[in-house]
């Protein structure tokens, strides 16, 4: 998963606070596709209007520590196995702690960032997953002072160019 800025904005740097990975508990065998095009890119007031129900393959604190939201335990993306996180910065505490009430799991969640400056990506790099199966993975950003945006692709990570799938463009987390 490779987040970069395009230009477009007057912020084109991306950040990256947390994420969740699970197997899609509502799909059955996929045919084969490159990426799915079921995207939706939504706003939250609560860990109620996310998904933290199921059984979590990964759910990453990118640079912060372990927390609990649902049923999914983040634990930091320096000591999670099977998981790297690349960027060039790293911001313990982002702007400001959000207020979402009791959820405090979100709130520790999305205190931390990665991020790296434009024209440079950020990459997540997930080992130990298995080719024909659908995932569903859930990107957490919480943005506290630009106007930003960037483009969002997945792929095998080799090369932008040599292929990954635009399946994002424009995302910006205001």
């Amino acid at each position: 998963i490779t987040q970069i800025g395009n230009g477009g904005w007057p912020d084109n740097n991306p950040i990256l606070a947390g994420f969740t990975l699970e197997e899609d508990p509502a799909s059955s065998p996929p045919p084969p596709h490159p990426v799915s095009t079921a995207i939706e890119v939504g706003s939250f007031s609560s860990a109620a209007d996310l998904d933290f129900v199921g059984t979590f393959l990964y759910a990453v604190n990118v640079g912060g520590g372990a927390a609990t939201v649902g049923d999914a335990s983040f634990t930091s993306d320096t000591d999670t196995a099977g998981i790297t996180v690349t960027a060039q910065n790293h911001i313990a505490s982002w702007g400001g702690r959000n207020d979402f009430g009791d959820d405090d799991g979100l709130e520790d969640v999305l205190q931390s960032i990665r991020w790296t400056a434009y024209a440079g990506p950020v990459i997540i790099t997930l080992s130990d997953l298995a080719v024909g199966t659908e995932y569903k993975l859930q990107v957490l950003s919480s943005e506290k002072c630009c106007t930003r945006g960037w483009d969002i692709y997945v792929g095998d990570g080799d090369d932008l160019a040599a292929g990954d799938e635009l399946i994002m463009e424009n995302f910006s987390s205001q």
